[in-house]
């Protein structure tokens, strides 16, 4: 993405998905091309293509790169098997044979796999998304997700907004940060998606007050506030995490509430 220089265009693959192409070109204040694209240099331009599956095409020909949210990927679908050796379940403690955990919040949704691996094990999860494109992205995956009958399909619900200014009235028992920016851009992207989210949202999330979040985190959840950071990131809070779980490239800061057991 970071050689495309024109404003990215909205393209309906036929005319099924033309009024669906139409709103989410309208929310995102961009073109729409519908299903001609004869006109556009896609050498040089992102194409946000509505179709069944919603993705998003860079480049052409072996330089064409292609993202979308897949819920029932095989990588994802590994970490949903390897179930209570996953570190993020484990720092939600949700690997106990008997846990009180029932009401989980990631409030950084991004592309929306650690909602679904925590959703997987059977806890209701409110996967919060402020981008427009990346929430219609993970509604459409939760769709499909839906239709093939996956497991934690009818758990996971998305919102789009911004979760501190966002008044839930459903108590939670966790809420789960991931701050894409907070110790500085991730200069090793481990896949072309997270590379995408880093050139898509890098606008917003490098602006994203990661105290205010941190402590409206403490103020939401009932039980604990679960933390991702790199491996030698500073934590993102002052306040030193109850424990961590580490793995080889990164942490989950934890820090457990008065209500935790």
């Amino acid at each position: 993405m970071s050689g495309t220089t024109l404003p990215p265009v909205v393209v309906a693959t036929s005319d099924h998905y033309r009024a669906a192409a139409e709103a989410l070109a309208q929310h995102l204040g961009l073109e729409l091309v519908a299903n001609d694209v004869s006109s556009v240099d896609l050498s040089n331009v992102l194409r946000i293509i509505v179709g069944d599956e919603l993705a998003v095409l860079s480049g052409v020909g072996r330089q064409e790169r292609r993202i979308s949210v897949d819920f029932a990927h095989s990588s994802l679908q590994q970490r949903v098997k390897s179930g209570s050796k996953d570190l993020l379940v484990r720092a939600c403690g949700l690997h106990k044979a008997k846990h009180n955990i029932r009401r989980v919040m990631d409030a950084t949704a991004g592309f929306g796999a650690d909602a679904w691996v925590l959703a997987s094990q059977g806890v209701e999860v409110i996967a919060i998304e402020q981008d427009v494109l990346v929430t219609a992205m993970l509604e459409n995956a939760l769709k499909r997700a839906q239709r093939l009958g996956l497991e934690g399909a009818q758990k996971l619900t998305i919102f789009w907004g911004d979760s501190v200014l966002m008044q839930r009235q459903e108590p939670v028992d966790i809420v789960y940060l991931d701050p894409m920016f907070s110790g500085g851009r991730r200069k090793a992207a481990s896949s072309k998606s997270m590379s995408f989210l880093q050139d898509w949202l890098a606008h917003r999330y490098s602006q994203q007050a990661h105290s205010a979040l941190f402590d409206w985190a403490c103020k939401t959840a009932s039980s604990r506030v679960v933390v991702k950071r790199g491996i030698k990131a500073t934590p993102l809070s002052a306040y030193a995490p109850t424990f961590q779980i580490k793995g080889k490239t990164h942490r989950f800061d934890v820090y457990q509430l008065a209500g935790d057991s």
